[in-house]
């Protein structure tokens, strides 16, 4: 197993609980607190599956249960978030859409012919004479990267359901919900709290970065949740996915079980006098040329990797980010161990002195226009090149590890299930909510903010004006 970073005041894992699993029949061991992701990737494990149709590999990329790169096969249950999923004791981990192992996938003999595959050809090419279609029909979904599970396959453990009512539902416990929760406790209301990862904090949680001088963002996360989890007002839900927003406030979500949980997952129903959407900002992906190979991976991950699991995501590095963010992360993942070969930022100017400052310190190349425009290596990641944005001038690098982001985009998907009206904004490049649905509020990074006294505020704000909802204050 890799070596892990040790002593840093941001990790969820327990080095002293070693938990055993088995992937692919070998047996492996991983720590408590680690995702079967993270357990993987802490044993040597690059690829975790292929594209669903040409086959090609995929390796960790976002942490958050995104995209499709980690779905696997875990205890005979097909497409389970390998990045979300925590590790327990004896979990039986496959990979699914590959014929042999993900390494040396018999069926990537398919990406050969790509140029003959365009996307929907099977319409094109298999429907004339119309009778053959299922023929075909039936040996593409095969071929398809979508799980297989046996008819008498019977899923165990305990599965509940229960159907609270609140006066505050707050979906999402990082700063900002962390705050609008608090705020609203305050005032003598009956809060529900839900988040998807294990723990409150959102992204102030793996941050080593100044909240006040003297006051680190992860310290400041970890003091803000345990107030969150012991205000008598406040039922909080981890590890809990909100799925659906309806009228009048009604919200449903599931939930994992933890260890000391008596369910493994359970539905929730919620009826809010009022909701509070604090579900922050996700990860644009970047688009450039075989930006899907593993050993790409976006800026949270790589920095999470490192900070919440004890994981250095790899040896030699090139960043291409958008923001500072970005330029964030690259310091601090310097400072814990990762040779940074450059940074390639696509703006030309409006980076954050400070951060400027620390590269130069570091001397960590800044490359101000540029961007990653091809990724090499058939397997994993090889060799980046990287461009000026117009393309006419272009840098390769030798590196195992490319840490690509577009910037950031707002998780607003509660807010279009609640049928919000949304408009862009040229200032911040989101489109924010301009008219919400009655006795809805929104804080935090959802809108545009992002300096950490801005987004505690907006959380505050949103909290007390729940509570007016509910004819307090």
């Amino acid at each position: 197993m890799k070596e892990r970073l040790k002593n840093l005041p941001t990790l969820r894992v327990d080095p002293g609980i070693k938990i055993p699993f088995k992937y692919r029949g070998k047996r492996y061991h991983g720590m408590a607190g680690d995702s079967v992701a993270t357990a993987l990737y802490a044993n040597g494990i690059r690829i975790f599956s292929r594209s669903l149709k040409y086959h090609r590999p995929r390796g960790l990329y976002s942490l958050n249960g995104e995209c499709s790169n980690c779905l696997m096969q875990v205890d005979g249950i097909p497409n389970i978030r390998a990045e979300t999923t925590p590790l327990k004791t004896d979990l039986s981990v496959r990979p699914q859409n590959v014929i042999g192992t993900p390494e040396r996938d018999l069926m990537s003999f398919i990406d050969k012919f790509d140029r003959l595959m365009p996307a929907g050809f099977y319409y094109h090419y298999f429907h004339r004479p119309y009778r053959l279609w299922p023929f075909f029909q039936n040996r593409l979904r095969k071929a398809a990267g979508l799980g297989r599970i046996k008819p008498s396959f019977r899923i165990k453990g305990v599965f509940d359901e229960i159907y609270p009512n609140t006066d505050v539902c707050v979906i999402g416990a990082g700063p900002a919900g962390i705050q609008a929760a608090l705020a609203a406790a305050e005032q003598g209301l009956r809060v529900i709290v839900l988040e998807a990862r294990p723990w409150a904090g959102g992204f102030f949680d793996y941050r080593s970065s100044d909240y006040s001088p003297g006051l680190p963002l992860h310290q400041r996360a970890r003091t803000e949740a345990e107030k969150l989890e012991e205000n008598e007002n406040i039922r909080f839900f981890p590890h809990t996915f909100m799925v659906g927003f309806y009228s009048h406030n009604l919200i449903t979500a599931f939930q994992v079980g933890r260890e000391q949980d008596y369910f493994n997952e359970r539905y929730v129903e919620i009826r809010a006098e009022s909701v509070v959407v604090a579900t922050g900002c996700i990860e644009r992906p970047l688009v450039f040329d075989h930006n899907e190979r593993p050993g790409i991976m976006q800026v949270s991950c790589a920095h999470r990797l490192a900070r919440t699991y004890g994981l250095l995501p790899g040896k030699r590095a090139v960043f291409s980010i958008g923001d500072n963010l970005g330029l964030e992360s690259a310091i601090d993942l310097y400072d814990l161990g990762l040779q940074i070969l450059c940074v390639a930022d696509v703006r030309f100017d409006g980076q954050d002195p400070y951060l400027l400052e620390g590269l130069e310190k570091r001397d960590i190349p800044l490359l101000r226009g540029w961007i990653a425009s091809k990724a090499h290596g058939s397997r994993t990641l090889k060799k980046v090149t990287v461009s000026t944005v117009d393309g006419m001038i272009g840098k390769d690098f030798q590196c195992d590890l490319l840490v690509a982001s577009g910037g950031l985009t707002p998780a607003a998907g509660p807010l279009f299930l609640a049928r919000a009206k949304m408009a862009y904004d040229f200032f911040t490049g989101f489109f924010l909510p301009e008219q919400l649905p009655p006795k809805v509020h929104t804080a935090g990074r959802l809108l545009g903010l992002s300096d950490s006294l801005s987004i505690e505020a907006s959380g505050q704000v949103a909290g007390l004006c729940a509570a007016a909802d509910c004819g307090v204050g």
